[in-house]
């Protein structure tokens, strides 16, 4: 079988024809493009190990597969072993130079370690690879937000809606980045402007719990107790073991005088996450 044929099922997300055509080629776990594709397949289906294991005899074969190394990387990093996703990434750009993605993982990867000088030297070397990139900017703009530093979060944020816009992204949802520019607006306390962004977002997508969470958030610092309880409400029936909305919605409670059903909220979170600090107080 060759392998644009298989590339053709991937292409369709149909990743397990794709493995059985693979596995049944005569001498596969002797050729390194057709591993590279088989781990990037059981990577898709959420298989890590197998995955990892194709890499791995990927890379035994041939040691200058850019993409064998990216693929693992990223599989680390998922899985939190960060120090070899950066040593995979680097791998993967010192044998591509221009590898966008490899560029951008090796930013987010420092980003979930807190490593933010790291992070932005990373992705704003990739937009300057490629100042199209609205994957970069958000990303960098998430950089910039969690440094407080929101002057630059939101001209990020705005350059990536204004790609996007122009050009939608599958990997990027728009509704992220209106989420992510609601969020500046509440940063500064700009509670009816942040609405617009997270109505825009619910708009896109009538399935992010982020951002019926976040509206909620700011219907209650407006007063407006109906409409954020209706958004806890829908944030919870998409996503019951989201722990925050339990304990925002037993705070609006709370503070509406309805002592015992916020009670309840708080020993939601506690089942969510026992070790939840404000949980606890607020129990007490």
């Amino acid at each position: 079988m060759q392998l644009s044929n298989i590339q053709s099922y991937i292409n369709k997300k149909d990743y397990e024809t794709a493995i059985s055509l693979i596995e049944s080629t005569p001498a596969f776990t002797q050729q390194a493009d057709y591993l590279l594709a088989l781990g990037r397949c059981y990577l898709s289906l959420q298989q890590i190990e197998k995955g990892v294991s194709a890499l791995n005899q990927s890379i035994s074969l041939d040691a200058n597969q850019a993409a064998a190394y990216f693929e693992r990387g990223t599989a680390c990093m998922i899985e939190g072993k960060h120090a070899q996703a950066e040593k995979d990434f680097r791998q993967a750009i010192a044998i591509s130079p221009k590898y966008e993605e490899a560029w951008l993982n090796l930013g987010i990867n420092a980003y979930y370690t807190t490593n933010y000088k790291e992070a932005l030297s990373a992705i704003s070397h990739l937009i300057e690879l490629n100042p199209h990139s609205d994957n970069a900017y958000y990303s960098r703009g998430n950089v910039y937000l969690n440094m407080n530093k929101i002057v630059d979060a939101e001209k990020d944020f705005l350059k990536a809606l204004e790609i996007s816009y122009l050009k939608p992204s599958e990997e990027l949802p728009t509704d992220f980045i209106l989420g992510n520019l609601g969020v500046i607006c509440q940063s500064r306390e700009k509670y009816t402007e942040s609405l617009v962004y997270f109505d825009k977002a619910i708009e896109i997508n009538a399935d992010y719990p982020l951002a019926y969470m976040n509206r909620a958030l700011s219907h209650f610092h407006l007063k407006d107790y109906e409409n954020a309880e209706a958004d806890f409400h829908k944030t919870l029936a998409l996503d019951i073991n989201y722990a925050p909305a339990h304990l925002y919605y037993g705070k609006m409670l709370l503070e509406m005088g309805e002592d015992e059903d916020a009670q309840i909220c708080f020993e939601n979170v506690l089942v969510i996450d026992p070790e939840n600090e404000e949980a606890l107080e607020l129990l007490k």
